[in-house]
């Protein structure tokens, strides 16, 4: 794997192990993360199923150490000449003269796992729905942004927030 230090790990019952850098710490105990701690991951399903319990917070954690072996898997399974051309453009691309680039994909990897649904709201997709004709008014600060956006990455507004949440940083982490 790639070179990166971790200084924390969760037990977790679906992916054993779940480590953490100093970032990924940060990042989780914001408010804006922790938050998803009180945001289920199916809605209202709970309700029907009541020891479906799953949240966006532990969800998130999960999507990030799976997306990190997945990543591991392609690097490993990767003959070492086509390793050697994503190295040179991943390099290129992000202006990197680090010699461990696989440690920058993998820390850009676990960071879109660990922050894909930052912007949820309460209910998850469900509230989405719910509040889908005030998205203009929800936005209409950066209205050109988030029609570029829609236009663009076909998102929603989970997603728009998303982009939000880490674009304005807000929490300083």
């Amino acid at each position: 794997m790639a070179k990166l230090e971790f200084v924390k790990v969760i037990r977790d019952p679906i992916h054993g192990y779940i480590h953490l850098t100093n970032l990924e710490l940060s990042i989780i105990n914001t408010k804006i993360f922790s938050r998803l701690r009180n945001i289920q991951q199916s809605a209202t399903a709970y309700l029907t199923y009541p020891s479906h319990t799953v949240n966006r917070y532990t969800h998130s954690l999960g999507v990030m150490e799976f997306a990190s072996k997945m990543l591991q898997a392609a690097f490993e399974s990767t003959p070492q000449d086509k390793l050697k051309k994503f190295r040179k453009a991943f390099s290129k691309e992000f202006k990197s003269a680090m010699p461990d680039v696989e440690s920058m994909a993998f820390k850009i990897v676990r960071l879109a796992g660990l922050l894909h649904d930052i912007g949820h709201l309460p209910f998850s997709h469900l509230s989405e729905g719910a509040i889908k004709s005030r998205e203009v008014e929800i936005y209409k600060k950066e209205l050109a942004e988030w029609r570029d956006y829609t236009s663009y990455a076909k998102g929603g507004l989970h997603e728009f927030a998303t982009y939000q949440i880490i674009k304005t940083n807000k929490e300083g982490s």
